[in-house]
């Protein structure tokens, strides 16, 4: 039987035997199979080479000049992690075998060599070596997409937020996310995941309120065999498949709170008992959750445990929604549209008139970046020749009643353009808050003069709305 490869990258295979007719034989077996050679002929040699970068696996013969090369298998995998090793002797010792897959081996081969035997073994081999490259070239991607500079925002609101991203990124506290629906909590959650000290490990979304409240306990704890009716086998909860990772929990607030208190266990002690189970089982996982409910106000109504609720937010972050960081939309826009012209039909340029900028800064965006997203991909579907006009938008997001004044880049929405009627006073209030203080990047002094405000009314009212 022969082993042939099928794929057109030629891996390398280091050969390492000090016997001349043996080292022939081997190459010329292995370079018919369709791999590229090296060869050695003692453990110096054989460090060096492996740990050169350019070596996929290497064949290595036991008894070397220098003695057993069992003794250098940790050195191989400390210079060359990714690079598989299988071992060649004249000895069936079985005690020499295990000593070398403990010591890192991937396989334990004895002479007179079966060539068929080991083609089918460095095949095997070469497998496992090529999806852990595929595996890295993925985590690398995962990195790349949600790096900092992928979330968009210059505005004060943002740069904060930023800032307690880059607080936790290292560290294993809870994190809340605050934020209303459709302003990417869960990107936001994997971006302190992938660029912290825990990306290497897994990342696991449970969207609480998708999971029926009968189901929950064994979605996020597992559950044994014969813990309830249809349990037929062990099931791994979500805190267990997050272990060394991170777990996120949107709408955490849905969790019933018959189901808090076990939960409260995971969080304060790191363990878990599966459902139906007796062993306490130790977690270590970072916790971010993500709410668009005040919690607090569910702790008033005895619908949230207050003791889970201050667990939860050991470290709180606020993802403001769109309509708080107008500023941002300009270049929110100009970063999607680049982005989706790559799906779209489009060989030129994609443009977007000024009053569509307009028209989009004094928008209320009730669904947030979503909404923004969809906006703009129909937008693009209609829009025949890249130039993106206001007769491409949906009618109501044309500016309402109060657009153009003075405040910001586009003045104040006082009229909801979904609902038809006037906006709140203090939501009004609020808004001309945030844009005052987007206009004069954050000068209080400024900000306070300009609208005819004394700086201790100012602060009282941003400290009134969340915004100190």
């Amino acid at each position: 039987m022969t082993v042939k490869r099928e794929q057109e990258v030629r891996e390398t295979i280091l050969i390492v035997d000090d016997d001349p007719v043996v080292l022939k034989s081997l190459e010329q077996v292995i370079g018919k199979a369709g791999y590229t050679t090296l060869t050695a002929t003692t453990i110096v040699e054989c460090l060096e080479l492996a740990g050169s970068g350019d070596v996929d696996l290497v064949l290595l013969d036991v008894m070397l000049p220098e003695g057993s090369s069992v003794e250098s298998l940790p050195e191989i995998a400390r210079s060359a992690p990714d690079v598989k090793v299988i071992m060649i002797t004249a000895s069936s010792s079985v005690d020499q075998a295990v000593d070398a897959m403990k010591k890192g081996a991937y396989d334990y081969l004895t002479k007179p060599i079966d060539f068929d035997t080991l083609l089918i073994s460095i095949q095997h081999a070469l497998e496992i070596v090529r999806a852990d490259k595929e595996i890295a070239r993925l985590r690398e991607n995962l990195k790349g997409r949600y790096r900092f500079e992928n979330i968009i925002g210059e505005s004060p609101a943002m740069l904060n937020l930023f800032d307690g991203m880059e607080r936790v990124l290292n560290n294993p506290v809870t994190v809340l996310l605050q934020a209303e629906s459709g302003t990417g909590k869960e990107l936001v959650a994997k971006a302190i995941h992938y660029n912290g000290n825990r990306s290497e490990a897994p990342f696991i979304a449970v969207n609480c309120a998708a999971i029926p409240p009968s189901l929950i306990e064994s979605e996020l704890f597992g559950h044994e065999k014969g813990a309830f009716t249809g349990a037929i086998a062990r099931h791994i909860g979500k805190f267990e498949q997050a272990h060394g990772g991170t777990i996120f929990l949107d709408e955490v607030g849905e969790i019933p709170l018959e189901s808090q208190a076990r939960f409260l266990r995971v969080l304060q002690e790191r363990e878990l008992v599966r459902v139906g189970g007796r062993e306490n089982i130790r977690i270590d996982v970072r916790v971010i959750a993500a709410t668009n409910k005040t919690l607090s106000e569910l702790v008033e109504e005895k619908r949230f445990r207050e003791d889970r609720y201050y667990r939860l937010s050991v470290f709180p972050l606020k993802i403001p929604p769109l309509r708080e960081r107008r500023s941002d939309i300009s270049p929110l826009t100009a970063h999607l549209l680049a982005q989706y012209r790559k799906g779209f039909d489009f060989k030129g340029d994609i443009s977007v008139s000024p009053e569509v900028i307009r028209w989009l800064m004094n928008y209320s965006w009730p669904g947030n970046v979503r909404e923004l997203e969809n906006v703009l991909q129909r937008a693009l579907l209609l829009a025949d020749e890249g130039q993106i006009t206001v007769e491409h938008l949906p009618l109501e997001m044309e500016p309402a009643l109060g657009t153009g004044g003075p405040i910001g880049e586009g003045g104040v929405v006082v009229k909801d353009p979904v609902l038809g009627k006037l906006r709140p006073f203090e939501e009004i209030e609020k808004d001309i808050l945030v844009r005052s203080l987007e206009a004069t990047q954050g000068n209080i002094t400024t900000a306070a003069a300009q609208l005819g405000l004394g700086r201790t009314t100012l602060y009282r009212k941003m400290k009134k709305y969340g915004l100190d």
